[in-house]
């Protein structure tokens, strides 16, 4: 080979090599990109437990809900991720507020503020709601105590259905006190129950059934509050225990 074609082989090769050079720098993997803190702002949905009329409720100034009637809450509504300020209202006098009340949210999570109220005493209860969608088959659901008017006193709830039963011994559906979500944070949890479309619901002590319910669907990938309520109207803890209602309350 002549040195001339020797030099143009050469001149080839490391035209070539540099070629693939640039190409392999031009699909490098690019670097990871920082982790992004989630900044999604925080919901809460509103529930009326007391039997005194419609509420109007106001959120940062603004009304949400209008009408608020016991046994049919809000839909969750997006709040700001540091402070809030809820206000509640008489739907027969909206000039006058019962409570104002502030309060502080995690970003990207949602709530549930149960209003209720304690002799002349207006209150509410923030629970957060932790909404992990049950496997298929199952529904999710948790028991919250609100007997105003038979706070004394403790219930079990007796939850069953064909292929599932929940009798004494099995926590958290015994042994329920008004408000005990307060003390004990894993009440607020939802629990897996089997996916039934007839489900009874019996609230009884260590005398008698004080109440019950039959014919309630729990359906698959929901989650639901059972939500235990007595009248304002009910006057000492025995009338009052003659009276209760399980309210069922889907939240997703």
């Amino acid at each position: 080979m002549s040195k001339k074609n020797a030099a143009f082989y050469l001149l080839l090769f490391l035209c070539v090599l540099n070629s693939c050079t640039k190409q392999v720098d031009n699909t490098a993997v690019p670097a990871t990109p920082a982790v992004k803190r989630d900044s999604a702002s925080p919901s809460i949905k509103f529930f009326n437990v007391v039997d005194q009329g419609r509420l109007r409720v106001k959120l940062n100034g603004a009304i949400v809900a209008d009408s608020l009637a016991q046994y049919f809450p809000s839909l969750y509504i997006t709040a700001n991720t540091d402070s809030n300020n809820i206000q509640l209202v008489r739907e027969t006098s909206l000039d006058t507020t019962v409570f104002s009340i502030n309060v502080a949210l995690t970003p990207a999570r949602k709530y549930s503020c149960f209003i209720y109220k304690l002799g002349f005493d207006w209150k509410i209860s923030l629970v957060p709601d932790y909404l992990n969608v049950p496997d298929s088959g199952y529904a999710a659901i948790r028991i919250l105590d609100f007997r105003t008017q038979a706070a004394t006193n403790y219930v079990n709830i007796n939850l069953f259905s064909l292929g599932y039963f929940n009798y004494n011994g099995v926590l958290p559906f015994i042994y329920r006190h008004f408000l005990d979500h307060t003390s004990f944070d894993y009440l607020t949890s939802f629990i897996p129950v089997l996916a039934r479309p007839d489900y009874k619901i019996i609230v009884y002590n260590g005398n008698a059934n004080l109440a019950q319910r039959s014919g309630i669907p729990l359906y698959s990938k929901k989650i639901y509050s059972m939500i235990l309520m007595t009248p304002a109207t009910a006057t000492g803890d025995s009338a009052a225990m003659q009276k209760i209602f399980p309210d069922i309350e889907e939240h997703y």
